[in-house]
């Protein structure tokens, strides 16, 4: 039975290392390349940021937090009693 272990793990460790190989080549074409992500950032410019509003500071009292009560001890659970050692 262990034979089986053996035959079948790092069989399907190689099935697996294919196919994921496979999807990653399938990705590498739609990638950016560098050249793409300068050409874009030297039309965008320093002009063309946009900013958006900025939102009022909150306040940590107005935030909906629960106190924090410890919990007691759990008394359905008693301790582990030890064998008697003669």
């Amino acid at each position: 039975m262990s034979w089986l272990l053996v035959g079948l793990i790092p069989g399907l460790l190689m099935v697996a290392t294919f196919g994921l190989q496979r999807l990653e080549a399938g990705l590498q074409r739609d990638t950016v390349s560098a050249t793409d992500v300068a050409k874009f950032l030297e039309q965008a410019g320093a002009g063309h940021q946009v900013t958006g509003p900025r939102s009022a500071p909150i306040r940590v009292s107005a935030l909906p937090t629960q106190p924090y009560t410890h919990a007691g001890v759990n008394t359905e659970f008693q301790p582990t009693r030890h064998a008697d050692r003669v």
